[in-house]
């Protein structure tokens, strides 16, 4: 068990650090919305456009290693198991 709980632990870590980085690596929130700048082809006009778009915040790879942490502080809890010996 307590392998697994360090091996969990890493792959949770990892997982939050790629999927952030993947995503864009932004440092600020997560949002739901990007703000795309666009400019009226008449008047020459700058305005704005959302678009829905998830955008994963600096809280998820903070969220991932804080789980990460602590599943790995939970493998300390754990005895190491006996591996059994067998003379075939």
């Amino acid at each position: 068990m307590k392998p697994f709980l360090k091996i969990l632990s890493i792959v949770i870590f990892l997982i939050s650090i790629g999927l952030w980085l993947v995503d864009g690596a932004n440092t600020g929130w997560t949002t739901t919305e990007q703000e795309i700048q666009k400019i009226d082809e008449i008047t020459e006009i700058e305005y704005t456009v959302y678009e829905k778009k998830l955008t994963f915040g600096i809280e998820l790879p903070v969220a991932g290693t804080i789980a990460a942490a602590f599943v790995f502080a939970a493998s300390l809890f754990f005895k190491p198991t006996k591996q059994s010996t067998s003379l075939s």
